[in-house]
């Protein structure tokens, strides 16, 4: 962990080595949701923030989330934090 860095946790463990900054844009953006639908256009705001929408596609996103899912999955794979809503974009469903 670097000086400055940003922490994520699950199950209450600091997530080690720590995400990426693009991880934990995505992770950030979906909490600040409280649980609510996140539209991809609003992912791409907060993971790609210099990027127009067109500029990324839904595979990046989706490669992004697999990556975060992955992540989490280490610390607790019972639970699947981050859910797919299909058609609109993420929400996360915290235990």
């Amino acid at each position: 962990h670097r000086p400055g860095q940003p922490q994520a946790r699950a199950t209450g463990q600091v997530l080690a080595p720590p995400l990426s900054a693009q991880q934990f844009g995505l992770i950030k953006v979906l909490l600040d949701a409280d649980g609510g639908p996140v539209p991809r256009e609003a992912i791409v705001s907060a993971v790609w923030p210099e990027t127009e929408r067109d500029g990324v596609s839904d595979d990046s996103i989706d490669a992004l989330v697999k990556r975060c899912r992955q992540r989490l999955a280490e610390h607790d794979a019972r639970h699947s934090y981050v859910v797919t809503i299909r058609g609109y974009g993420f929400r996360l469903d915290q235990p």
